[in-house]
């Protein structure tokens, strides 16, 4: 009873843990002034949530933006989110606080709900644990932070097969019906149709042989199933399309104006080139071993010829020796139906480097209107979270008596023993052997100062990784020698995967203070005074500079964007804009800005004037009327 009475406190530590965790990880944003600015948090979310939070406060629903783009179907757009209930958080807060406060409170509740699917499997709360932090804070994570989009719909997926898993236990019309309400809100918190797509696919994947209802007693090498029956194979598909159906319908009212502003829009006629844009280059996948190693792409190849979408591919050295325990070890068919839902989603993922991506795009009904590849890689990701967990369950009940696990440890010692000799050696040497590549080796082949700024990381990196690998291996290794309990090493390990991840991916997102990105600039305190009625415009020129920022770093070119009216800036201020930024495009207007782009001046046709622009907005003088 005593058991029973406490037992609840030991459930919830892990996950006030991972509350604390997440605090400290954007502590610069929590406690101080600043504001989450990166990339297309700056000229596409942040406008066009407060756009929606400032109607809803004049008690409007915001069907309609007539900002940007000659007036645009607000609603239509499913990244604006506009009927997600946790977008109450704008409500509840003073917009710019509350904006910073929806993407932290997403990334703790990617953890959360990982935390309760993987206790769900009577996992650990180790092992929970564990594949809760590597999922909240891998590099996929991190990098959506600035596509609020597939933040606010990726962060559902572990609650999605959590009750899909229950449907096929028990209950299954109740859960059923859950599983649907937790896809509704993945469609609404951005609608990303990759990660609906994967979801299925991932849900069909682990029901398709009775995977899900699997019983403690077939885990950490045993084959063996829990006495439970396995559903029917008609059971499984009624309670898939009953959730499916359950989210269609509550999210419909969204879904139709979507696809009627879909079809009017110039990605219905995409053609493959651009479908399979931003590819994931297989080479990439050495960032999971030393984080930022493919960046070198962002200096010899443009913008949409290099994969611009995730930034960064970085999960810990930790999650991926406790994966490889799993994949190597791990005997039961919810490892295996993971290590296919990770192929899986490494194909897809590769894009136009697989001939499956073609024929997907030619023979798969949809398929065709969905743009970067990469984004399915939140499979990958997904996967070797969970697979880290469950490794970490197969090391804890096994490293006494597996002797082939022993081995592993044993060959693990020898590594993390080279591990400690590289170490040290980059360690007293650092600036030596950064000097000889940066004089002997790059001025032979390059003289980009980005590189050598590149090098430096790689090297520290480097240097991190063998140290992390040095101490890792060290602690895994003693418990199976009976030289520290287990009670003690696991902790420890948990402490080296927080260090690991932490320090790997904490520099990530961008952001800067909040009082510098609220003021107007000089363009809007000048549009400002002009109280009439009209629009402006960007030449052809500021577009490119838009693109492709000219100015030395970031955050110097975050003012001139200001200046520049970047995007959809001009939306918090009430200023028209007769072009702007969005997910989508009206092709027939998109026609319009292609010929007004090309004239030469702009006063060579009448358009701009047909659309009302009074102002166009330049980098350099024209003469024009």
């Amino acid at each position: 009873m005593n058991t029973n009475k406490w037992g609840w406190i030991k459930e919830t530590i892990p996950i006030f843990i991972l509350a604390a965790f997440t605090v400290l990880f954007f502590s610069d944003i929590f406690f101080g002034n600043k504001i989450f600015v990166h990339r297309d948090l700056l000229r596409f979310f942040y406008p066009l949530r407060e756009f929606s939070i400032t109607q809803f406060k004049l008690g409007q629903i915001p069907l309609w933006n007539p900002y940007i783009h000659c007036g645009s179907p607000h609603l239509a757009e499913f990244q604006t989110s506009v009927f997600y209930p946790l977008s109450i958080i704008y409500l509840l807060f003073p917009f710019v606080k509350a904006f910073n406060y929806f993407i932290i409170f997403h990334v703790f509740l990617a953890g959360v709900f990982t935390y309760l699917l993987m206790r769900h499997w009577n996992h650990s709360r180790y092992a929970a644990f564990l594949s809760a932090s590597v999922f909240m804070v891998s590099g996929y994570i991190i990098s959506v932070i600035n596509l609020l989009a597939s933040l606010g719909s990726v962060v559902w997926l572990p609650l999605v097969i959590l009750f899909y898993d229950r449907a096929l236990k028990k209950d299954w019309l109740k859960n059923s019906i859950f599983t649907g309400i937790s896809l509704t809100l993945m469609v609404l918190g951005g609608g990303e149709p990759a990660i609906l797509v994967g979801t299925i696919l991932i849900l069909v994947s682990l029901g398709g042989r009775g995977i899900l209802q699997m019983g403690p007693s077939a885990r950490c090498g045993s084959s063996h199933l829990q006495n439970t029956p396995t559903p029917l194979i008609s059971q499984r598909l009624k309670a898939l399309l009953l959730a499916l159906l359950i989210a269609v319908g509550l999210t419909c009212f969204q879904i139709l104006p979507f696809f009627e502003f879909l079809f009017h829009s110039s990605r219905s006629s995409m053609d493959f080139s651009e479908a399979a844009m931003w590819s994931l280059p297989p080479y990439a996948l050495l960032d999971l071993l030393v984080p930022y190693l493919s960046e070198t792409d962002y200096l010899y190849k443009d913008y949409w010829t290099r994969q611009s979408w995730l930034m960064v591919y970085y999960m810990g050295l930790s999650s991926l020796i406790f994966a490889f325990i799993s994949l190597k070890f791990d005997t039961t068919k919810r490892r295996k139906a993971f290590f296919y839902i990770l192929v899986l989603g490494l194909v897809l993922s590769f894009g136009k480097y697989t001939p499956i991506y073609y024929l997907l795009y030619r023979l798969m009904p949809g398929f065709s209107l969905s743009r970067y590849p990469i984004k399915f890689f939140f499979m990958v990701t997904f996967s070797l979270a969970v697979l880290a967990g469950m490794g970490l369950d197969y090391y804890r009940k096994n490293v006494l008596e597996s002797a082939a696990l022993k081995r592993f440890l044993k060959a693990g010692l020898v590594v993390g023993f080279i591990s400690s000799i590289f170490y040290l050696l980059i360690n007293l040497n650092f600036t030596k052997i950064y000097n000889f590549f940066y004089s002997d080796v790059l001025s032979f082949i390059d003289t980009k100062e980005e590189l050598r700024q590149l090098l430096y990381t790689a090297l520290w990196n480097i240097k991190r990784g063998f140290g992390i690998l040095m101490l890792l291996f060290l602690v895994m290794f003693l418990p199976s020698q009976r030289k520290i309990k287990l009670n003690l090493a696991l902790p420890i390990l948990t402490l080296i995967l927080l260090m690991d991840i932490f320090t790997g991916n904490t520099v990530v997102y961008l952001n800067m203070d909040i009082d510098e990105f609220l003021k107007p600039g000089k363009t809007i305190e000048f549009l400002k005074k002009d109280k009439g009625l009209f629009r402006i415009f960007d030449s052809p020129a500021t577009l490119s500079q838009n693109m492709y920022v000219p100015e030395r770093d970031y955050f110097e070119g975050v003012h001139s964007l200001k200046n520049r009216m970047v995007s959809n800036r001009g939306v918090g201020f009430g200023i028209y804009d007769a072009y702007g930024y969005g997910s989508l495009y009206n092709e027939r207007h998109e026609d319009l800005m292609v010929e007004i782009v090309r004239q030469k001046l702009p006063d060579e046709s009448n358009l701009l004037d047909l659309l009302n622009v009074k102002y166009v907005i330049s980098p350099k003088e024209f003469n024009a009327e």
